[in-house]
């Protein structure tokens, strides 16, 4: 029996290679077919001095090729091996391939180390690198996605909170959707605040998050950074009573001055205007530096530019501060305005009906000719000084019937 009867038409290269063999068993006749396939293949790649293509559909293989696999449900299979087994091989050939289980890459050998090869894509790798004071209210964050994964980067930015480790379920700031460095302006900030904050990138896979970074803003109502207003720091956050330091002109010449902020009581934003405490002279003070103890007022062109900014005035007295027994919050425009143009109360009618009760009791009489009731900081005195309201602040401060012998011990003035 001819060999080339098991593998098909005979070639030119075959022919010399031609065998009659006399099979007895169809053991040794299935493994001489086997054989002689092998040695065809062989024969043919050798004798005509090209490639090999193996699957479907059969042909010649690529030029560039020395063998090419072509299947179009199954693909190649190479050596899969841990790190440990791949680091193990002995003498690794240049070129050498191996399946990492390991880490899910295709390591190639070159020159004594193994590369990383073709690996699974991954989440974006990104750092945050600072974040920069800016303004009272905001810092400028810096941040560098160093790596994309595998996959194109589709947003990037900063996430910041009050509480470590932020997400993108807090406060965000976008800035753009590439690798490298980029910055973002994180606004809104509270004064006297910490906050942490963290770069973000976003691939294909998820969302990738740099090293947490915190910060503290500065205090605002401190010597560096002075308010408008009590109110104005209240909004920003602000929610401890204490003295602050105030610019309310901002840039116009008026200096900076300290008084004491309400942020506790009646809603809180209150600016101190004027202080007496029985026993105590009351005087005008460039800056109201005790927390109840003492007298004094500040300058009718301060408390004018302060009211200015604001549309209530409340009135307290009592024995406990700042927080008193006493007290009635304007319901119109008369008593700030009174403030605003350096009148007196008597002036703009803010008497009566002018004011609410918030706590104690209060009595006032119809308003009168005022008597030694001028301007700030004397604002108002009921006939003749007979019964209820007296704000002369130099000499009397009362708001009930018996003229100023029945003075509290303490008797303020604020607005918001």
């Amino acid at each position: 029996m001819l060999c080339y009867d098991y593998v098909g038409k005979e070639t030119k290269a075959f022919s010399t290679f031609r065998m009659v063999l006399m099979v007895n068993s169809m053991e040794t006749k299935g493994l001489f077919r086997f054989g002689c396939v092998l040695l065809f293949l062989l024969i043919v790649a050798i004798g005509t001095a090209q490639g090999v293509k193996i699957g479907n559909p059969p042909g010649q293989p690529h030029a560039s090729s020395v063998m090419e696999l072509a299947d179009s449900s199954r693909g190649l299979l190479v050596p899969r091996l841990t790190t440990a087994q791949r680091n193990a091989i002995a003498n690794p050939a240049d070129g050498l391939i191996v399946f990492n289980l390991s880490t899910g890459c295709l390591n190639v050998h070159f020159q004594g180390f193994w590369s990383a090869g073709l690996c699974p894509p991954t989440l974006a790798t990104v750092q945050t690198d600072s974040a920069v004071f800016s303004t009272i209210s905001s810092h400028q964050a810096y941040g560098t996605v160093i790596g994309d994964g595998g996959l194109p980067v589709t947003a990037r930015g900063f996430c910041f909170n009050t509480q470590p480790l932020p997400d993108t379920s807090h406060f965000v700031v976008n800035s753009g959707s590439s690798t490298g460095n980029y910055s973002g302006v994180l606004s809104g900030l509270a004064s006297n605040q910490t906050y942490y904050v963290r770069a973000f990138a976003v691939n294909g896979i998820g969302v990738a998050y740099g090293n947490a970074l915190s910060f503290t803003t500065p205090q605002l109502g401190g010597v560096q950074f002075p308010a408008v207003s009590c109110k104005r720091m209240y909004d920003s956050g602000q929610m401890q009573n204490g003295l602050y330091y105030l610019d309310v002109d901002s840039t116009g010449p008026m200096q900076a001055f300290q008084t004491y902020c309400d942020m506790v009581n009646d809603g809180g934003g209150w600016t101190l205007l004027l202080n007496r405490t029985t026993g105590h002279q009351t005087i005008q003070k460039t800056s109201i530096d005790s927390t109840g103890v003492g007298s004094g007022y500040l300058p009718a062109a301060a408390v004018q530019v302060i009211s200015q900014a604001s549309n209530q005035v409340r009135l307290r007295t009592g024995s406990v501060f700042p927080g008193f027994d006493h007290a009635v919050v304007s319901n119109t425009t008369a008593a700030i305005l009174a403030l605003r143009n350096n009148q007196n109360w008597n002036q703009t009618g803010a008497s009566g009906n002018a004011w609410t009760v918030v706590s104690g009791s209060w009595c006032w009489t119809a308003n009168c000719s005022p008597s030694g009731a001028s301007s700030w900081p004397n604002m108002y005195h009921s006939c003749g000084l007979a019964n209820c309201v007296h704000w002369l602040s130099g000499d009397c401060f009362s708001r009930t019937s018996g003229g100023c012998s029945s003075a509290e011990d303490v008797n303020t003035v604020w607005v918001r």
